[in-house]
């Protein structure tokens, strides 16, 4: 089995060689993993990304044909995931650090078992110990089979532009008490909430704010779609013992 790191960054090098260089120290075995870097087609940094996928077998590079328009987290990572072949992925941002040694033989371990689960480790924000320690942990950065893609067809919704992707895997596996959490682990999110992120005044955070304002009632509309995580579950729920 390997590992799909799906990364959508725009004009934020410093932010994906930070990534890279986390997954370079605390890897156990790269031949694990590929770094999967979703770089929009008028992306000014291209040719900076394109260096590193030179310098590093692991890293990828995905075209995204963008029209010069932010197309939205959603519509990237299912790009994404129609051009990959592997079996487990995960969405992370640049804006993630992976902290803890050998966090790529946990994940194969979990899935080696049952492909029907989603996995996911302690972000830095949420839960004891950090910024943020009496909010429950939410799976920010899923690692989940790619059974998920092959039955439902994508890998996220795309009724938003920007967040709600991560809560929906935690709800659907939640349902289906096939969520993992293990705290341990880390891989720090530096989103722009947390207190020691840095990146809240970049043109990108700004872009992906006003996306996520789009939507004149996100949690509304995510309510609503109730009816479809619950069918998820039960669809999932028929492939355990399958």
């Amino acid at each position: 089995m390997k590992i799909a790191l799906l990364c959508p960054t725009r004009e934020r090098i410093s932010s994906v060689k930070r990534l890279v260089d986390s997954i370079l120290h605390t890897a156990n075995d790269l031949n694990n993993i590929n770094l999967y870097l979703g770089i929009d087609e008028d992306d000014p940094t291209k040719l900076e990304i394109l260096k590193l996928e030179q310098e590093h077998d692991f890293v990828k590079w995905v075209p995204i044909s963008n029209n010069y328009h932010f197309l939205g987290l959603g519509k990237i990572w299912n790009t994404m995931v129609e051009n990959i072949q592997d079996d487990i992925f995960c969405m992370i941002g640049d804006d993630m650090v992976f902290e803890t040694k050998d966090w790529d033989l946990d994940v194969l371990n979990e899935f080696k078992d049952s492909k029907v689960k989603l996995v996911h480790y302690n972000d830095g924000m949420r839960g004891e110990g950090n910024s943020f320690p009496h909010v429950a942990p939410l799976a920010v950065h899923s690692f989940v089979h790619r059974i998920y893609y092959d039955t439902f067809g994508y890998y996220v919704r795309e009724e938003w532009k920007h967040g709600y992707h991560d809560t929906w895997l935690h709800d659907v596996y939640s349902m289906l008490d096939r969520r993992v959490y293990k705290h341990v682990i880390k891989i720090n999110h530096l989103h722009i909430s947390n207190p020691i992120a840095n990146n809240s005044a970049d043109s990108v955070s700004h872009n992906l704010s006003k996306a996520y304002n789009e939507v004149s009632d996100p949690q509304k509309l995510y309510d609503s779609l109730l009816h479809i995580r619950r069918q998820e579950a039960d669809t999932l729920k028929g492939l355990i013992n399958a």
